[in-house]
């Protein structure tokens, strides 16, 4: 993953934890549970989230040259993004 998309994981997973708290409060579950469960959600969706959208940005951008490598770790020879 690159930065972009740990940028957006972590906006994504404060909105997704944030709309399933109201989600919750809508239908009367008012209780620690519901912000740990809630929490919970934000955090195992952002990853995803964050990786999709950043792609998405990616493919749309006519000045984004892919160049390279599959890993979760970057290379720290390559140039920035």
């Amino acid at each position: 993953m690159d930065r972009l998309a740990y940028f957006i994981a972590h906006i994504a997973g404060a909105s997704i934890a944030g709309a399933a708290l109201i989600v919750f409060f809508i239908f009367g579950w008012y209780s620690w549970t519901a912000f740990a469960v809630a929490g919970v959600i934000g955090l195992v969706a952002a990853w995803p989230v964050g990786k999709v959208i950043s792609v998405r940005i990616k493919k749309n951008d006519p000045n984004w040259h892919y160049s390279g490598g599959v890993g979760i770790v970057p290379d720290p020879k390559a140039p920035e993004l």
